[in-house]
């Protein structure tokens, strides 16, 4: 289904789209949101990485930031996720996940 037509059909907010080692894609209204995958974080163990991109997704948008940081920051909570073993090894907290949103590429935005 595409994403226009999933946006048609309901009245949330906003629809997030994991895509694992492709990333993401956000709509909201009829502004369309992409981030990749960092490539270069060596992935140990991907246990709880979708968990953990919920969680930064999560924490962002309750925070008020806008619907690209929200994405960036469940990547970045993700990638972190995958570098350690097990879905709750890892040391995630915002000093990371900034430093890690920093150092690699923005989302990437767009109208539908």
């Amino acid at each position: 289904m595409e994403l226009q037509e999933i946006r048609r059909q309901t009245a949330h907010k906003a629809i997030v789209i994991k895509r694992g080692n492709k990333g993401a894609y956000a709509l909201s209204g009829n502004s369309w949101y992409s981030v990749d995958v960092m490539a270069d974080i060596p992935v140990v163990d991907t246990t709880g990485a979708g968990d953990s991109f919920n969680a930064g997704f999560l924490y962002a948008f309750l925070k008020g930031l806008p619907l690209t940081r929200c994405i960036e920051y469940g990547n970045a909570c993700g990638s972190i996720s995958v570098m350690t073993i097990g879905g709750a090894n890892a040391d995630l907290n915002e000093d990371k996940v900034k430093a890690l949103i920093g150092s690699h590429l923005r989302a990437e935005s767009g109208n539908c």
